[in-house]
């Protein structure tokens, strides 16, 4: 695994978008606890641009549209302090294949995609409002700021409105950037990114091993109660190989020593789990579309 300082921008053309933002979760850091949320996100498979913030042990991915609209979810995430000094990716999605998004991907830090948000964020007009008799009204700006707390509680729905103008710049600027970013990257493979990430995430270990590939616990206990790979638990002097047993054994996951890594030659075990679980999501994905509902759409 390379030393080096990672540069600025990197670029990852044509690849299995679900199989890399998933693996993002547990190669990169101990990003599970966020995996759902993502992935639900993703399988809805609403807009083409994409962003995830990485940093403080927290991965979170949204809407690229989102992110420049000043009362969006995913511009606040990007602007909290737990992401100031964490990485930022861009996917542009260019197909779906059998519940796979396919496309492109940047790498930078979170400062240059906020310096980016600050010079085209755009605001809003004015907010759409549905009041407990169901009808519906947009008022300005103005009028929402000195509404009573107590009147906008009595709403059933509101949301800030963008004019189509607006949504537009946006989509032009993410279509120009993508391009202008893709001309200052240097090109490389999924696996390079993921390896790079993994060796920063093994060094941050208390026990460090760098001649081995640190993974979360919970995805430790999935290799062991599959029998996948061997298991190691890493240890000051020497890692300690794990038993088939300790999958079931719950004592072992409540002690303070939660480093765990597997090696080199074992990366095959990575894939193959990760394929079960994003099968688990498009399966889920397939049975509620046949149910005639949308289980994404329900989880926040």
């Amino acid at each position: 695994m390379l030393q080096e300082a990672l540069p600025q921008i990197y670029y990852i053309p044509e690849v299995d978008l679900t199989d890399f933002i998933y693996k993002m979760h547990m190669l990169c850091g101990d990003f599970l606890g966020d995996v759902d949320q993502n992935m639900r996100f993703l399988m809805k498979g609403q807009g083409s641009e994409l962003i995830a913030v990485m940093g403080s042990g927290r991965l979170q991915l949204g809407d690229a549209m989102d992110a420049y609209c000043s009362t969006g979810k995913m511009q606040q995430t990007i602007f909290t302090r737990e992401f100031e000094d964490g990485r930022a990716f861009l996917f542009h999605i260019m197909e779906e294949q059998y519940g796979h998004f396919y496309g492109e991907v940047l790498m930078t830090d979170v400062d240059t995609l906020r310096q980016d948000i600050r010079s085209v964020i755009q605001y809003p007009y004015g907010v759409s409002i549905v009041d407990s008799g169901d009808e519906q009204a947009e008022i300005s700006l103005e009028e929402w700021m000195t509404m009573r707390l107590c009147e906008k509680l009595e709403l059933r729905t509101w949301g800030f409105r963008y004019r189509e103008d607006q949504t537009g710049l946006i989509q032009v600027h993410l279509l120009e950037i993508f391009d202008v970013w893709k001309k200052l990257a240097i090109q490389v493979s999924d696996e390079y990114i993921q390896d790079r990430l993994n060796t920063e995430y093994m060094l941050d270990a208390e026990n460090s091993d760098p001649d081995m590939i640190r993974i979360p616990m919970e995805t430790a206990k999935q290799l062991l109660l599959y029998g996948d790979c061997p298991v190691y638990r890493l240890y000051p002097y020497e890692p300690e190989k794990l038993p088939a047993i300790a999958a079931f054994t719950s004592g072992l996951w409540y002690q303070d020593e939660q480093e765990f890594a597997i090696m080199p030659e074992d990366t095959g075990a990575l894939n193959r789990l990760a394929q079960r679980e994003t099968d688990k999501f498009l399966w889920k994905r397939i049975q509620e579309e046949r149910a005639g509902k949308n289980f994404y759409d329900g989880e926040r």
